[in-house]
């Protein structure tokens, strides 16, 4: 039986990312991206309701996601997106080898109530659309882990305090 050459450390990186990009593939519905300039796929049609605009695409969740597992494999895999600095979509895409799945994790974790997504769609609704684009090309679309914006009942509702717009409609 050959022996792997990959370092210990890395082969156990890599199993957690798999991990989380099971996950997110598994509970993330995305529409077709809208710069212009790739060809993704999308598993969604353009009017998703209940999903928050990335500026790129708009995601939504798809068969129940949990708080709670979602929470333990960011515990796991990136500790460090739990500052409290932002991280932009080509930081989490870097981390986690692709930007389109790191876009869908910003989105996931927002829909979660984990932590909120910054985005021009999110921040300037009303800003036109090439103007937008051009901002998120450049980087202007991230997480920002706060929980002091976010609670947790009881009964695991996410509670959001203030006026945190999470659904777009």
């Amino acid at each position: 039986m050959m022996e792997s050459i990959l370092p210990y450390q890395f082969q156990m990186e890599e199993r957690k990312m798999n991990k989380l990009y099971d996950y997110v593939i598994g509970h993330v519905e995305k529409t077709t991206c809208q710069c212009g300039r790739c060809e993704c796929e999308s598993k969604g049609n353009e009017e998703l309701k209940d999903s928050v605009n990335l500026t790129f695409f708009k995601v939504k969740t798809i068969n129940e996601p949990t708080y709670e597992e979602f929470k333990k494999l960011i515990e796991d895999s990136f500790p460090h997106w739990l500052d409290g600095q932002e991280h932009s979509y080509i930081e989490v895409g870097a981390d986690v080898n692709d930007q389109g799945i790191g876009l869908m994790i910003i989105g996931l974790g927002h829909l979660l109530g984990f932590w909120q997504a910054l985005s021009p769609d999110t921040m300037m609704p009303t800003m036109p659309d090439d103007l937008k684009m051009n901002l998120a090309e450049q980087g202007f679309v991230a997480l920002k882990y706060n929980p002091s914006i976010f609670s947790i009942d009881q009964d695991n509702n996410v509670n959001i305090k203030g006026s945190l717009n999470v659904k777009e409609s």
